[in-house]
């Protein structure tokens, strides 16, 4: 996902107008990076034991697929990483085997925003009734609380704060204009001290508690309302 990507999906999420939806990308021209899954995780599944397998179920939880109470240590593809495994590829409309194919390896390689795909309900359940599965994954809104903007705020100010790069503020101009056709709302440039919507470039940990780790592919991530900040991984620039 390229940055002007990156930018519409977080503005659907600030502006909080609908839940994004995204299809599975044409993979065959990306190449597996080793630093987050190595080429022998290739056909891996339930009852292997691999090293790197960690590293699997550490990015399912991060993007909502595996319950932050499942410990992410050691490398046993056991039922939970299977069964999460499948609701990845569910969602990306990929090959619903739980097996680490080449596709949903390169899938998952790839740069993406930091926003979850799910949401997981931790009381247990899989969300369709069945309790064998510890790890229930449903869709919703940000904690079940629907944020927005107020219901007369339609008019939304966005600044660039700190030392946003000169090269990408026409791609934000570009989106802003977008979603101000295609939307309810408007958005126009404001100052940094007055602005509903902040944009900034951000590097590791930046001080919100979600820090950038570097080598993770993780391109941006965005505050619900009325919160409104936008960070992007300038390390992913």
């Amino acid at each position: 996902m390229d940055l002007t990507s990156c930018l519409q999906v977080m503005f659907v999420l600030v502006a909080a107008i609908a839940p994004h939806a995204i299809m599975a990308r044409h993979l065959h021209t990306h190449k597996l990076s080793s630093s987050i899954f190595p080429q022998h995780l290739v056909g891996s599944g339930k009852g292997h034991n691999i090293e790197g397998i960690h590293n699997v179920r550490a990015f399912l939880q991060r993007y909502g697929y595996l319950s932050t109470n499942v410990d992410t240590e050691g490398n046993a593809f056991d039922d939970n990483l299977e069964f999460a495994l499948k609701s990845y590829q569910k969602f990306f409309n990929l090959n619903v085997s739980g097996i680490l194919d080449g596709e949903t390896l390169e899938l998952m390689s790839q740069p993406r925003c930091g926003v979850p795909d799910v949401f997981i309900n931790e009381t247990g359940g899989d969300g369709n009734g069945d309790g064998d599965h510890p790890i229930g994954l449903h869709y919703t809104f940000i904690n079940d609380l629907k944020p927005k903007w107020g219901t007369s705020k339609y008019n939304l100010k966005y600044a660039f704060v700190g030392s946003f790069p000169k090269q990408y503020k026409a791609t934000v101009v570009r989106a802003m204009h977008n979603w101000s056709s295609k939307s309810g709302f408007k958005f126009t440039k404001g100052s940094a001290n007055k602005a509903d919507v902040k944009i900034s470039f951000e590097v590791g940990e930046h001080g919100d508690g979600h820090p950038f780790k570097e080598g993770s592919g993780e391109l941006a991530h965005a505050f619900a309302p009325e919160d409104g900040r936008l960070h992007f991984n300038a390390r992913e620039a």
